[in-house]
This record gives C-alpha cells, structure tokens and sequence, in this order.
C-alpha cells in the first residue's frame, strides 16, 4: 500500500502483466476478450492500476463503485445503455459513476489506467 510518505511508480511499457483472465462467456457479444490487470495499490477505499483488454465487445455494470480511467493505448469505444458513444483512444479520460452500464467495444488492444472508488452503496 501506497503510504504518505512513499512515490509508487511503474513503466507501462514494462509491466510483467499476469496472466490473462477471460471475460465471462454471458457478457460477450463479438470477440473473446480477455483481460491482465496490473494493482498499483489498493485499500479498502481505492485501487488503482492499469488494464489491458483485447479486441471485442461486451457489458458492464458498475454497481457498488465509480470509476476514472484514462486510455494509454488502443482504440474502442463505451456504448452507453442509452445508446450514447464515447470513442476511447489515447488521451482520453473519463469517468463511470456507480450504476453506470452499457458496453465495452474493444477494435484494438486496449490500455487503461484506473482508478476505482467504492461507493458504499
């Protein structure tokens, strides 16, 4: 765990990322994603880390938590369950509120940083 008075710092580029996990067979749509995720720190108040996911297309909810990522690299989109789009390519950053739900569309291998907060809800 991340303390006050310590700095945790990674390359991207050179994460040895753990093994890859798949994403559950009654969320996928197209494709057969899986995903590596590399914790950072985590707490019972955040984890933060980063998140690689390849190509396909399945759904989400939050639920309990929100969350802020960044996009690294990859390109994709989220697919609001009100059909709204939100492309995703590096440099963009968003943030998912809890009870946000809608899809991953994932068109190239796709790098996140997050950071996820639970809600207590």
């Amino acid at each position: 765990m991340i303390t006050n008075d310590t700095l945790a710092h990674v390359n991207v580029a050179d994460l040895d990322w753990p093994e890859a996990v798949e994403i559950a067979a009654d969320r996928i749509s197209e494709g057969a994603p899986v995903a590596r995720t590399f914790v950072l720190d985590a707490g019972p108040r955040h984890e933060v880390g980063y998140w690689r996911i390849t190509p396909g297309r399945f759904t989400t909810v939050h639920s309990g938590y929100l969350e802020f990522i960044q996009i690294l690299s990859g390109r994709g989109a989220l697919i609001h369950a009100n059909g709204e789009r939100t492309e995703l390519r590096p440099g963009v950053a968003c943030a998912m509120g809890d009870g946000w739900n809608g899809e991953w569309l994932v068109e190239e291998e796709l790098t996140k940083a997050y950071t996820i907060v639970p809600t207590g809800a």
